[in-house]
């Protein structure tokens, strides 16, 4: 990883709450540079499994969502509406909002969430198209679906890490290898 990069991570996922002074919800939406650091060097990032919701910063303070589905893959849903399958260095880098540093997964108790079904729904998706609107219809709208099967009338990262929640109790975001 570059010195830019690692300084870049470092700006973007400090270790304060970047979004809330809800307790909770930073709980829920907490990722940091320090704990990313930590888990690499101690080797306690989750391992991706067909099915983890995955997740990696914007620069300006927002998130991206996605599910991934194995083989380096991950589903979502891009500036242009069309749900597809990217790499995970696309997920990370591909636009010069994302931080292209860590990849995050929605964990509980240090293991990943994720399941067939989340997968099963995920490769579904792809080549699917409703148009994309920053608040009306983005990532975390597709990830809350995919995950749970439901639709959800959701706009941010902190709504979907309630969700979430809700069915996962105790969620984190760890760093995320694939092996």
């Amino acid at each position: 990883m570059s010195i830019l990069k690692i300084l870049f991570a470092l700006v973007i996922t400090s270790p304060f709450p970047r979004r809330s002074y809800d307790i909770e919800s930073d709980r829920r939406t907490r990722r940091s540079a320090i704990n990313t650091i930590a888990e690499e060097f101690f080797g306690s990032q989750c391992i991706l499994h067909p099915g983890s919701i995955v997740a990696c910063d914007l620069a300006i303070g927002l998130d991206h969502t996605g599910i991934y589905i194995g083989r380096n893959r991950i589903v979502e849903r891009h500036g242009d509406g069309k749900i597809r399958k990217v790499s995970v260095n696309e997920f990370i880098n591909s636009s010069t909002l994302r931080s292209g540093v860590t990849l995050y997964a929605a964990c509980v108790n240090g293991k990943v969430i994720a399941s067939s079904e989340i997968a099963k729904r995920a490769r579904e998706a792809v080549g699917t198209n409703s148009g994309y609107h920053l608040i009306g219809n983005n990532c975390h709208r597709l990830t809350a679906y995919l995950a749970t099967g439901r639709r959800h009338d959701i706009t941010t990262f902190s709504a979907l890490a309630t969700i979430l929640d809700t069915k996962h109790p105790g969620l984190e975001w760890k760093s995320a290898i694939i092996r």
